[in-house]
């Protein structure tokens, strides 16, 4: 938003009724008088050290552009509520949203820092939910990392996977589609593929199958 006003002042600082400030700026070009209002977290608008009284052309970009990451921090908000997700996938929903990158950017790094706010343990808990679907290890880190979830968050998902018993995953997956292995040897190599699209490795599904034949 371009602005070339003769004169541009705050007239008023409150308390928005949905949280952080509301910042009311009028906008003066002659006899052309208009008031626009901007809603900041209380923390961006500290940064700015503005107050009630004129403020120059700079300022007021300022203001509009931290406004703007408030309102983008509340998307990514709402949107961790109901689905929570990487850092990266929250910056890629604000983009495709219409947030301008440097916005989005803002508005997630102001979402890092809220402590209860844990990458890690949002990782964990979806791995933990791909293995309930008994899925495989390569499936589940491939998935995670299409995710947009990082490379130190990822080392944690490993250590968790190296924990669960992936064979007798395979095993029960084998139990739930096919109530056991198949004696056909077609029907082995099917189920051989499904297992393998499922992400288990080859020797996984060697000694999965393996079980069955004691």
């Amino acid at each position: 938003m371009g602005f070339a006003m003769r004169n541009i002042s705050v007239t008023d600082i409150r308390r928005a009724s949905d949280g952080g400030m509301t910042v009311s700026v009028e906008l003066i070009n002659g006899e052309n008088r208009e008031t626009v209002s901007f809603v900041l977290l209380d923390e961006l608008l500290s940064r700015l050290e503005i107050s009630v009284g004129e403020i120059s052309s700079e300022q007021l970009c300022d203001v509009e552009f931290w406004s703007r990451v408030t309102d983008a921090y509340a998307s990514a908000c709402r949107s961790f509520a109901f689905a929570p997700a990487s850092f990266n996938m929250l910056k890629s929903k604000l983009i495709k949203k219409g947030f301008e990158r440097n916005v989005a950017d803002q508005a997630i790094e102001h979402l890092k820092s809220r402590e209860y706010v844990d990458e890690e343990d949002i990782a964990l808990r979806r791995a933990e939910l791909f293995v309930g679907k008994l899925w495989g290890q390569t499936r589940i880190m491939a998935k995670l990392r299409e995710e947009g979830f990082t490379d130190s968050v990822m080392d944690a998902v490993c250590d968790y996977l190296e924990s669960v018993d992936m064979v007798e995953l395979c095993s029960n997956l084998i139990d739930k589609k096919y109530g056991g292995v198949p004696c056909d040897k077609r029907e082995r190599d099917k189920l051989c593929g499904t297992l393998y699209r499922y992400g288990y490795s080859p020797s996984e599904i060697k000694l999965a199958i393996a079980r069955y034949e004691h």
